[in-house]
């Protein structure tokens, strides 16, 4: 996740929802690990009841010695789950988003007879299953597995839909009856879903994106995708790594003078050699929140595609 903000000078900080340093607030009693507790301070009166004490998503951290006048530094925003990020800040995950071949799932989660992945993934992974696959009435979506062979895992009732993935604290065992044989999903199926606040970029910011898939080495086309703001956002990026176990991509988005116009392009590298993508260009107001989302899609219900890990930089103006 995020990095608590380091406080300058005397240890203050300053809080602002809307990046106007004219309406910011000191805080002096920060701390990481209870941020909704935090109080905020005005001149001589702390914890003025007129003021809001509470740091929310999207709020922006300004540094600044109260001794002194002049602008404010940006240090930090706030994630989802109420993690200070700081300036510039990464949204990051190694956990792999894997989407699975035709195979077979028996009671209580056991899965069996896929298409032989590159690794045990003995630590877990989420694993996209079709629609009623793990049992009558499951949805599809992504599920927590652990692996014990590269044919074969358990699955558990643990799930993701967005934000920086996380290892499950708790698994959730299925005590279901398996359907058996199940075809692997050919649509696009959308992975990791990073969550860009409010006005994080501001008018000239940037997002990088560093991404690296694997597949099943066949000529199957097995297409990875990054779009830009939510699943049906432009593509940024898009490869088909069929007959190549690995690639690396990065994703430049670039805000160019205003909050609302970006432009773009990726580089994919693999073993062969690099690739210039062509360059794009948006129209997406990022004054709202919005989303970095990568996808992935086989052509082959019994190949297999892996987004293996996803590097989001923020560098706001």
């Amino acid at each position: 996740m995020g990095q608590p903000v380091e406080l300058n000078g005397n240890g203050n900080l300053i809080v602002t929802s809307n990046r106007n340093p004219s309406n910011s607030r000191i805080v002096t009693d920060f701390t990481a690990d209870n941020i909704d507790g935090i109080g905020l301070d005005v001149g001589a009166t702390p914890h003025q009841t007129s003021e809001r004490a509470v740091i929310k998503l999207g709020d922006f951290i300004f540094g600044q010695d109260p001794n002194k006048t002049g602008n404010k530094n940006a240090l930090g925003t706030v994630d989802a789950a109420g993690t200070i990020l700081t300036m510039p800040y990464a949204l990051k995950s190694a956990i792999p988003f894997i989407s699975v071949a035709t195979g077979n799932i028996g009671n209580n989660g056991a899965l069996t007879a896929i298409t032989a992945l590159s690794l045990i993934y003995t630590s877990g992974a989420f694993v996209y299953y079709p629609a009623n696959s793990i049992a009558a009435a499951t949805p599809a979506g992504w599920y927590w597995t652990v692996f014990s062979s590269t044919t074969a895992g358990t699955i558990f009732n643990n799930t993701y839909t967005n934000g920086v993935p996380a290892v499950p604290t708790t698994l959730v065992p299925f005590v279901t009856t398996g359907p058996g044989a199940f075809t692997g999903d050919t649509t696009e199926v959308f992975a990791h879903t990073f969550l860009l606040p409010a006005g994080a970029l501001g008018a000239n910011g940037q997002v990088r994106v560093t991404a690296r898939f694997v597949s099943n080495n066949t000529i199957g086309v097995k297409t990875c995708r990054l779009r830009f703001s939510g699943q049906a956002g432009t593509i940024y990026m898009t490869r088909d790594v069929a007959n190549s176990l690995g690639v690396w991509s990065q994703t430049n988005i670039l805000n160019v003078g205003v909050t609302n116009i970006q432009k773009g392009d990726a580089t994919v590298i693999t073993g062969s050699g690099a690739a210039q993508l062509g360059a794009i260009a948006t129209a997406v107001d990022t004054a709202v929140a919005t989303s970095i989302v990568i996808s992935l899609q086989k052509a082959a219900a019994t190949d297999e595609l892996i987004a293996d890990s996803v590097l989001v930089e923020v560098f706001p103006s």
